[in-house]
């Protein structure tokens, strides 16, 4: 999930907008220059995976 919070660059603990919407998300990136992308991953990972395990799905185990 990804959170775009918004806050007052004058009282920063002033939040100004906060949305989990991704077309919302892109939509207010967008006139900064910033390409926002979510993909679906291509493997079920478990709760407690690492950076290593990116490409093994759980239930198998690497051979290497």
């Amino acid at each position: 999930m990804t959170t775009l919070t918004l806050y007052d660059l004058a009282d920063p603990h002033a939040r100004l907008a906060e949305t989990h919407d991704a077309t919302d998300i892109a939509d207010r990136l967008a006139p900064l220059g910033i390409r926002f992308e979510r993909w679906q991953a291509g493997v079920i990972l478990d709760h407690d995976a690492s950076d290593a395990d990116g490409s093994r799905p759980i239930g198998r185990t690497s051979t290497g």
